[in-house]
């Protein structure tokens, strides 16, 4: 039935007027172009860089001065270690908090950090 197929692209509206912009750390993107495609939301422009002497550099690419931001962060075992992930998330929340996003919610769905 084409009509249920066309109720399920209907893209997710936020309230206010605030355009939402999705980032993810690495090891995230595969799952963020997912929702992306589901959603129809942007996903934001962002760099990662780890540096020889283990130095990691978070930059936004793109300004999210005023937009709702949501950040994806799924830990991938393969790609970092927990302390080297969580190490990404804060030094780009803190990246993204300098932006001055109307909103920035952190979507952490597993953390196995004891």
């Amino acid at each position: 039935d084409s009509s249920s197929e066309a109720e399920d692209q209907v893209p997710v509206r936020i309230p206010l007027g605030h355009r939402p912009v999705l980032f993810s750390v690495p090891g995230s993107r595969k799952l963020v172009a997912n929702i992306v495609a589901q959603t129809g939301w942007a996903q934001g422009l962002c760099n990662f860089e780890v540096y020889d002497n283990g130095e990691i550099n978070a930059k936004v690419e793109e300004t999210v001065t005023n937009h709702d931001v949501f950040l994806l962060c799924a830990r991938d075992d393969a790609g970092a270690e927990i302390n080297f992930s969580l190490m990404q998330l804060m030094l780009f929340v803190s990246a993204l908090k300098g932006e001055a996003p109307y909103r920035l919610t952190v979507v952490l769905p597993c953390l196995e950090y004891a």
